[in-house]
Order: C-alpha cells, then structure tokens, then sequence
C-alpha cells in the first residue's frame, strides 16, 4: 500500500495491493458455513484481484481450531494441502486437527507427508511419537562421530534435479580439512520417487546437477565462471555404479579436485520409491578411506513410509 501511495505521489508505476483471501473466505464461512467459504476459496484462488497465500490459509485454520471448532479446521488445512501440495506445513496442520478429531490414522499419513517434504520437521516426528509411532529420517548408519544433515529434495541449491524426496548426507571428522585422510570424503543417501533401475546416463546428469549448483551457490566470485564438470561413470558386475567426476572446489582450495564415486541403488518395491547410496571421496579406491566408506549401508526400515 505505501509504494502505490508513493508511486500516486510521484508518477511513478504502481500496483493495488491485493486483497488478501483467506480473509474473505473466513468471513464468507462466518456468514454461510465452511462449506461455502472453501467454495469461495476454490473460487478465486487464481483470480488476479486476491492474494493467495499459505501463511493466511494456515492461520485462518488455527483461528477455528483454537476455538474449539476442529471440524471446520480440519477442512480448512485440507484445502491448504490441495493448493499448497509441495509445502510441509498444511500437512502438518492437517494432521493436527486430524488428530484432535481421533482421525489417528489419517493424522499418522499426513505428519508422514510433511516429513517427505521436510525431513526437519521435529514437530512431526514427536507427534507421531504420541501417535506410536516411531519415525526416522535415517537412511544409513555411520558411528557418532559422522555429522548429519538433511535436505529436501528438490534440492534447494539443485532445482534441476526434478525429483522429491530428501537427501540423507553425512560427514566424517576432517571431511573439510585438506591435512586429512577424510578431505571431501563424505557419504549421502537420497529416498526419491523413482521406482526403475537408473541408466548410466542418468547418474550422470544427477551429479552434474547436484556439483552445478553445490559449488556456485558457495562459490565467492560471482565473475569467476566456474569449469564444467565432467563426470564418467561405468557399471560393475554387482550392477553397482561407479566412476569419477572433476569438479572445481569453491568450498576450500579454489583448485580442480577428482572425486571418486561409488553409487548403489535400493528399490522399495512397496511404494515406487528408490534410495540412492552416493559414497565420495579423492583418495583411490583402494586407500583405507574407502573401507569406512563401502561399511555404510542402507538401513532396512529405509524403504519404509
């Protein structure tokens, strides 16, 4: 509203803010009932003259759920996960009002819905803990001394790689330290909607994906063109893959590095899926690195929703 008063002022472009239209649909169920409010909704989502948007929706949820009105709620954060289906949070507030409504089962595949989108969703982890059940975003073992991150999948520095999920990655001590053994040795797993054996062509165009990305979103010389990355991968007898990539380390040394490469696929037949075992590292397949690395493997729950 202050840059179109501003821009009425001074001649310069503007737009009208948009009306925001969770507000109107909470008004419209005040007047005729939930259903009609959500029609509305369904209604003009695309409609130029309103604001859709994710936070109002959830929000206009919790406004009936607060007061008592689960039912109601319920609809509401359903709706939010038919408009919003890639975001976390409407599952998770639909689970929610699931749950107060003693839909336990339903509260059970939605909080695990949020959890595929956003595997740091601890809110979601200790509710199905109250809903017994135990849920992890484990997909390999490594000893404690390993760091741990999880990552959506698409993944945020690597958009192009069109597939949903999350990545599972793991770091030894000195893994960024160039003294140690364990310099760039690290380990990933991905849990992603592929339910068909990868073609080599396909493993390649996922680590050139994943390194374009990785290395230019760290890298601190926006004029400096990074060197492409050329990657070479075959297939063993044991229908492992395995291969070489050269990248360009923007993270520590600015210096070419070869990577090593050992990719093992897991089909989950139950449910399309796949996991993907990436393990990484500069030093040679046959340097006591690789012994640590060839330990990690995939978990059995892993396959599991």
């Amino acid at each position: 509203m202050t840059t179109a008063i501003t821009g009425i002022l001074y001649d310069k472009p503007y737009d009208f803010p948009l009306i925001p239209l969770a507000k109107f649909m909470v008004e419209t169920i005040e007047k005729d009932g939930v259903d009609k409010g959500i029609q509305f909704y369904r209604d003009h989502k695309d409609s130029t003259d309103y604001h859709a948007s994710e936070r109002e929706l959830i929000v206009a949820g919790y406004k009936f759920l607060h007061a008592g009105n689960a039912k109601d709620a319920a609809k509401i954060f359903k709706l939010s996960t038919e408009v919003f289906p890639d975001r976390d949070n409407p599952y998770d507030s639909y689970a929610e009002a699931l749950m107060t409504l003693g839909k336990n089962e339903e509260a059970i595949t939605n909080y695990k819905k949020s959890l595929e989108l956003n595997p740091k969703n601890n809110n979601a982890i200790e509710m199905l803990k109250k809903l017994g059940v135990t849920y992890s975003t484990d997909l390999i073992k490594t000893d404690d001394s390993w760091g741990k991150e999880l990552f959506a999948i698409p993944l945020h520095f690597a958009p192009d790689i069109k597939l949903k999920g999350f990545e599972d990655a793991r770091f030894p001590k000195g893994w960024n330290d160039t003294k140690s053994p364990h310099f760039w040795t690290y380990a990933f797993a991905w849990k992603v909607n592929i339910d068909k054996v990868l073609t080599i062509a396909q493993v390649e165009d996922y680590i050139k994906k994943y390194y374009d990305g990785l290395l230019e979103g760290v890298n601190k010389e926006p004029a400096f063109v990074l060197p492409k990355i050329t990657v070479e991968i075959t297939k063993n007898e044991a229908g492992n893959f395995i291969g070489k990539a050269t990248i360009y380390d923007t993270f520590i040394t600015r210096k070419p590095l070869e990577l090593n490469f050992h990719i093992e696929q897991t089909l989950c037949d139950q449910n399309n899926k796949s996991i993907i075992l990436f393990r990484i590292s500069p030093k040679n397949f046959g340097h006591p690195v690789w012994r640590d690395l060839m330990a990690i493997e995939v978990l059995q729950h892993g396959c599991d929703d």
